[in-house]
This record gives structure tokens, sequence and C-alpha cells, in this order.
């Protein structure tokens, strides 16, 4: 048994032992104890998920809420945290701050740096500028998820299900919080906040403030210059976040709220996996042996590299992003129903410095040609005379690679107006009209060496045979893909402090999307209810690529409408079905490749997709029982996924100055609709009030999502999937079929009055996945224990916890990726020539192709076991 599992097995053991105390505990305190004043039943939750006050029992959608109590009592402060509590919830962040993405119900945007198919909200304004989405949870009233297709109500991108952040609003008396946390891994947090009338009656205020730093808990094993003890995976917040609200009568009343935060999302903790499976050819042969190599893709489940497992260069600092935020909301309440409007803006700014080795180190391989002493000078691009040469040889040299970002900034602006009739009518209605605009521009990511090219160093060429005198009968053709053509040899990576980068704007994207919307609600029975909801949004996106003088735009017209039918037997049950469609934004833009006979020049390829369309039906049922002491949530559902937009890795494409297929320099994903899917589940969750002391959580979702027919243009070399990269019948990527959680909480109070202590747990399980749709590369099962132990009295609160009790250390998602490399990591490389003579030579006048960003995946993995102490004071 190794040392890990024996971790996990003591770790859920302790759990285990410590929650059947605290339920004997509780079994004894009801004997010996008054009950407390809320021991009648669960505390009601209020949500505004259909833009109102409800109680949650009463809203006919699949919603879990998480209230201001649960938030601080699990330690929820990212979206990873309420993933981990969410039935049909899960989360993957492949990047450290890049690439996060909440997939609801399975449906998991197939190209990974696409638009995500939920949608984030604060305070009902959406959040554009993906690389700000995972921010800081503080000082939050409530966290609704709403699962199933919410475009008809909220608009933008909530094509499976939204993720609305509610805030703490002013109040009415003065009151404030303060915490400190300190923990394992450098974990320090600080908080403070103060809420309460500024102008009696009219006005009142609210100021939170936060600094959260995390050092990442793998250690760095860089040793060469500038390694030291850093460590890879944290963070750093800074964030302030203020509010106002008017109220100059009782029929009125605004809010202003605004945002800031400096951040430092670290390094990630994210390594490379190299291919393993899917040879391509029989003729492309290591060129040091005869045998057959060419992996494309990796077979198996992705393996932990541990707290010792990674190296990330020194110059590597990770991603350095601003971000703002300001909404207003006004409301007016009229004789005839309710008139709001909320305007909102955003601005996310980020640039980055990370490990393009991803965290190997100054391990990759550079093949080149070691400067000849005496003999011809070969020119790069050109063959040798038959029978002449020169007397070097190839050789191999290793460096870190750092990526640099040329900067990007996102602007979002949002206007909503909207109409509701009276709450209290039999037939309820609203409608309004929201315009939504954003902008972004940036420049281009670079890539720098972060060792100088050997003193030998000629120029870089794989096409030649390793260790092997250059000259021959046919002669030799270099490679042109890893090196200028004008004959220097030199990658920009190793002659630039900057690489490639370009900090100028080298490319801008609009967005422009008005919509209107109407709803119309009516009582039409005894306890039943029927609503219909729809939406018309004409969605118009442009791009301007500077670099290659490319412009282009495209509108669309979306369609989204829902119709529900709910039925109230009483006030504790409420029944219901609905049929959902929604529809989300296609794109156009220039992808910008180089072509192998002119790597120098950059060429824009038009690519473009069609919107995609979700059509769901749900049946679900919410009851409390036992005097509000079982809180029971169950629904069931199937969506059919038309048009799904998925992104074929392409090595060759369409020259549009010569018409004729032609090899660019590295792979380059070009997205198309090009499937359709079948998703199937059902979601449980279970909120008990075991005994006046005890309480409970379960929850439990099945999803079954398979591709019904797709097709990945890159697949189509693959020998297990050629000629078409057909992979119907196949899983969707990054879905688990099974995903539980479960919690306890027990609570007693102590001798001294006003005092109590506590003990709680929290369990996450989320199902293997899929990395790509081969289903070949799975990332596996990961189960997380988070505990706490604390006191408390009426003000104060000291709280003992652990988080990732288990130390699950397994990888949390991945990605089909390339090595930024012209040799695989053990410095072999290989050739794909038109034909191979018996002497192995490439006939001079041939096309050669070489090892060249060979493929691989980047793996991610998430934060091992934490530990600390809380202490909060509330006045």
């Amino acid at each position: 048994m190794n040392m890990t599992t024996t971790r996990r097995r003591l770790a859920l053991s302790t759990a285990t032992a410590l929650l059947s105390l605290a339920a004997a505990s509780a079994a004894n305190a009801q004997k010996n104890t008054a009950p407390a004043a809320d021991d009648e039943g669960l505390a009601e939750i209020v949500v505004t998920a259909r833009k109102s006050a409800e109680r949650l029992i009463d809203v006919p959608l699949a919603i879990t809420a998480f209230n201001a109590e649960a938030i601080e009592q699990k330690g929820i402060r990212n979206l990873d945290d309420i993933a981990a509590a969410t039935p049909g919830l899960t989360f993957s962040d492949v990047q450290a701050g890049f690439l996060p993405t909440p997939v609801i119900r399975g449906f998991a945007p197939i190209d990974v740096r696409g638009e995500n198919n939920a949608g984030i909200f604060i305070d009902g304004v959406y959040v554009a500028g993906r690389e700000g989405l995972n921010f800081a949870q503080l000082d939050l009233e409530r966290i609704e998820v709403v699962k199933g297709p919410q475009a008809s109500l909220y608009g933008r991108n909530a094509f499976s299900g939204a993720i609305n952040y509610v805030t703490a609003k002013p109040t009415d008396e003065f009151k404030g919080k303060a915490e400190a946390q300190f923990g394992s891994h450098n974990k320090v947090l600080a908080s403070g906040m103060v809420s309460g009338p500024l102008i009696e009656g009219i006005l009142k205020g609210r100021l939170a403030v936060s600094y959260d730093n995390f050092d990442g808990s793998y250690e760095n094993q860089f040793s060469g210059i500038g390694g030291g003890t850093s460590k890879i995976g944290g963070y750093r917040y800074e964030t302030a976040i203020g509010s106002l609200l008017w109220t100059p009568n009782e029929n009125f009343d605004g809010t202003l709220w605004v945002y800031t935060s400096n951040d430092i999302v670290g390094n990630a903790a994210i390594s490379p996996v190299q291919a393993n499976c899917e040879n391509t050819n029989s003729l492309l042969r290591l060129a040091t042996a005869a045998t057959p190599v060419g992996y494309l893709n990796y077979c198996g489940t992705f393996k932990a590299v541990g707290r010792q497992g990674l190296s990330a260069i020194p110059q590597a600092t990770g991603n350095d992003r601003h971000v703002s935020r300001v909404h207003v909301n006004l409301n007016w309440e009229t004789s005839f129903g309710t008139l709001s409007s909320l305007t909102g803006y955003s601005k996310v700014n980020q640039t980055f410095n990370v490990d393009g080795s991803r965290n190997t180190g100054e391990t990759v391989p550079f093949v080149y040609i070691a400067r000849p002493a005496t003999g011809l000078v070969l020119v790069p691009g050109a063959a040798t005379s038959p029978g002449t040469g020169f007397a070097g040889i190839q050789s191999i040299f290793r460096s870190g690679l750092l990526q640099i970002g040329g900067g990007s900034n996102t602007e979002e602006t949002s206007t909503e107006l909207r109409f509701a009739s009276k709450k209290e009518n039999p037939f309820r209605w609203g409608a309004g009209f929201t315009y939504y605009q954003t902008k972004s521009d940036g420049g281009n990511d670079g890539v720098v060496g972060t060792k100088p090219l050997p003193a030998d160093f000629y120029a870089f060429c794989v096409a030649c045979r390793a260790a092997a005198p250059f000259g021959g009968p046919a002669g030799y053709v270099v490679d042109l893909a890893f090196q200028p053509p004008d004959g220097s040899g030199m990658l920009p990576w190793f002659s630039s402090p900057t690489g490639d980068a370009i900090f100028s704007t080298t490319n801008t994207q609009k967005v422009s999307a008005p919509s209107g919307f109407l709803s119309a609600e009516y009582d039409f029975a005894t306890g039943w209810t029927g609503r219909v909801e729809g939406r018309y949004t004409r969605e118009k996106k442009e791009f301007n690529n500077i670099l290659t003088a490319r412009t282009g735009d495209k509108t669309w017209g979306l369609k989204n409408y829902r119709a529900t039918l709910d039925y109230k037997p009483s006030s504790d049950v409420t029944i219901y079905g609905s049929f959902g469609h929604a529809e989300k934004s296609g794109s156009v833009s220039a992808a910008t490749v180089r072509f192998q006979s002119a790597p120098s020049t950059n060429v824009g390829i038009l690519t473009a997709f069609d919107p995609e369309k979700n059509n769901e039906f749900e049946l679900g049922i919410k009851t409390q029982l036992w005097d509000r002491k079982l809180y029971l949530d169950f629904d069931v559902y199937q969506s059919k996924w038309k048009d799904i937009v998925i992104p074929f890795v392409l090595t060759q494409v369409v020259n549009p100055a010569t018409g004729t297929l032609a090899d660019i320099t590295s792979p380059t994903a070009f997205n198309t609709n090009a499937g359709d899917a079948t998703i199937r589940g059902a979601e449980l969750t279970l909120n008990a009030r075991i005994t006046p002391r005890l309480d409970g959580t379960l929850g439990l979702s099945y999803i079954d999502a398979k591709y019904d027919k797709a097709i990945v243009g890159s697949f189509n070399s693959f020998p297990s999937f050629s000629p078409t990269g057909d992979v119907s019948g196949k899983d969707l990527l990054r879905v688990s079929p099974v995903q539980a959680s479960a919690s306890l909480r027990y609570t007693a109070p102590l001798a001294t009055a006003g005092r109590s202590w506590y003990i709680g747990g929290d369990l996450s399980y989320r199902d293997k996945q899929f990395a790509d749709a081969t289903n070949e590369a799975i990332t596996p099962t990961q189960t997380k224990l988070n505990m706490q132990i604390g006191l408390q009295g009426e003000s104060w609160t000291v709280e003992l916890w652990g988080r990732n009790l288990t130390n699950e250390d397994g990888p949390s998602a991945a990605y089909r990726d390339v090595y930024f490399a012209n040799a695989l990591p053990d410095g072999t490389y290989f050739r794909t020539p038109g034909s191979i003579p018996a002497n192995n030579l490439t006939p001079a006048g041939s096309t050669g192709k070489s090892t060249f960003f060979p493929w691989r995946y980047s793996v991610s993995y998430p934060t091992l076991r934490e530990y600390g102490i809380t202490a909060r004071y509330k006045f």
C-alpha cells in the first residue's frame, strides 16, 4: 500500500469517526438540551432566479442555492467549491485563470478556448472576459446555480444554465465583520466589511475589502539559475467592493455596486503528457531506428505527479489581471407593476508570463545543425549538390520556454429595461429590452528561450539524419518550418528578449446583441400555473486582424423560449414540467497561419460557424416534509444538442493565394458545426435537519452524454477513426457520468452561556472524464474531504479547518496540445518524406516533414491538502 493511499484511508477513517461521534453526541444532546429557536425546521431560502424574490420551493426550475451562512460554513471560495456541492455542475480550469470552464448538465464546450455554455452573472448582469470569471467570493448574499437552458430569461450564453452571484446589500443598521485566516502553504486571508445608513432612511452604504494569498501546494523543483523555494499553483487577490442603496421613497430604490480587483494567478499546476497511441503511418521512422512512430494521441488514465513533480522556470510569474465592474439597478413600483433598469460595465485586462514547457524546467529539446569547422555552408531551404557537403553533425540542446502574453483587454456594457406586472394578479406578464456589447483587443503571444543557443549553432534542421555527416549521394533538404528563410537559422525565440510577442494591438473583436423578451404566467386553476417566455436576439460579431489586414462580420437571429407547467397541491410541494429551447451564438474570425513555403509571412484564413441549439425536456418535484425538517428536490431531463461546434486541428489548409492544400508551420484549430448529441440525466438534492443539532445534505447526479453523430476532422488520420474521424456513439468530453456530495454539521452548546462548539465535514466525488472525443485519454475520478471544527459565541468564531484531507492529487483536467519543440522529450525525432529509399536519406528536391510541435496533453492538477485556522468577529 503506498503512502498516498494510506493517508487517504486514514483521513476518511478519521472523518467517519468524528462524524459518528457527532451523531452520538447529538442523540445525547437531544435528551439534555432544550431545542434551539430554529429547531422547527430548515431555514427558508429565497431566490431571485426568475428576476423576482420567490421561495426556492416555489420556483419550477432546477436550482441549487447557497445562502451566506452556507458559503461561510462550506468555505466556498471559487467555482470549484461551488461545483463540488452542486449536482449536475462540474468545473475545470486547465490553465490557472486562463480557461475557467463551468459545465452544467454535461454541456462542456468542445473547443476548450471557445465561449462557455454556462453563463456567469452578478446580480443578473452577464460577466464577459473569461480570464476574470473565477474571482474572489467576497461579501455575497447568495449563489444560485440555475440548470437547464435559461437564455430566454438571462440572455447571453445561458445555453445550458446560469450561475448568478447575488451580492450583499447595504443594511438599515450599522454592522460589520472582520475575518483573518492563516494556513499551510502561506495561506493568508484578511477581510473586513462595514455596512449601515449614511443618510437616515434615504441612503445606505456597504464596503468590503480582502487580501487573499496562497503560495501553492506544489514544490518547485527547478534547480537552475534563479531557482529557489518558490511554489506552483498559488494566487494573490486584492479585492474591494462598494455599494450604495438609495431609497428616496417607498416606491423607488436604486443600487450602485462597484468591484475592483488586482490579481496574480501563479504558474499553473500543469504538466505535459506525451502521446503514446494512434500511430499514424508505418512510414514514420525514428532517425535512429526502423520502429514505426508518429503517435498523435494519449491512451490511458492520466497519472498524478505528486507534490514534488513539477519544475517551473523562475521567469514564469503567472497571470496578472485587473478586473473592474460596475452596475446600477433602479426599481420603481407603480400601481400597474414594477419598472426596472439594470446597467452594467466590466473591464478585464490581462498579461502573463507562464512556463511554456509545462513545468518541466529547462528540458525542452531542440535539434540543430552544428556549425562546420570546414567545408561548404549549407544554405537553409536548399539542397546541396550530389556528392558535396560539409563535416557538420546534428546536435541537440535543451532550454526552458517562457510564454509571454501580448496583453488583452475585454470591455463589456449592457443595459436592460424590464416591466413586470403585479405579482398578486392571477395573470402576470413581463416584457423588456436588453442591449449588450463587448469589445476585446490584444497583441500576439510570444515564446522566449531561457538559454542561449550553443556556440556551435548553425541552423535548425530535423530532416537530417542524427549524428551523421552532411552531404551524400542525394543531398539533404532542410525543414523551413522551424527557422526564418533569411539564412540566419535563428528563431526569434532565441534572438529576441520578447520572442515573437507583439505588444501592440494586432486583433480586435466586437459583439453587439440587442434583444427583446416577453413572459406571461397564468394561474388557470387551483394550484395550476402555466408560463411561457421568449427572447429574440439579433447578434452581430465583427473582427479585424491587423496583421493580415483581414476584417469581417456576421449576424445571426437567435430564438430562445421556454414553456413551463407546474402544480402545487400544497404550499410545500411543487411538481413541474418544462420544455426549453436555447441558441448559442456563432462566430466569425480569421485564423493566422504561416505556410512552410513562407514561414515568416502571416496569412489570414477566414473561419466561421453557426449557432448551436439545445432542446430540453425536464420533469421535477420539490417538497418539504416533516415540518420542514427535510427538503427534497428531484428532476430528470433529456437534451438534444444540435450543430455542436467542434475544432479540427489541421496541419494542412487551403492556401488562399494558390487555392491548393499546403503545409502550415504549426497545427492550428479551425471550428465548425460538426456534430449532434443526446444528454440524459437525473439530479437529487436532500437537505435534512436530522436532529435539533445535526444537519446534513446529500447531492447526486447522473449524466449520460453521447454523440449521436459527429465528425472530428483532425482524427481522420488516427488508425482507430480513419478515414473520416467519425466519433458517433462516443461520450462527450469533460463530462462526469456520476457526481455526488454529502455534508454533516453538528452543533452543541457549551457550559458557558451563549457559546457552542461544532464539527462539520463536506465530502465530494466526481467520476472520471474523457479528455477528448476519442474517449482514449481519461481524467481519473476525484474524491475530496473538507472538515471544520470550531468554537463560536454570539459575535465571534474560531475554527480549525482542513481541505482536501484525502490529499486527492489525481489530474483534474486535460486538453490536447503540442510541445513547443522540434523533437520528442527524449531527444528523438522522426521525419515523413514522400518516400524513404534504402539508404534512409531524404532525396534532393523532395518535401520533407519533421517532428515539429509534437503532440502532447496539457494536464492540470488540483490543490493538495491544506489546513489552517480562521477567526471571525461580527459586530
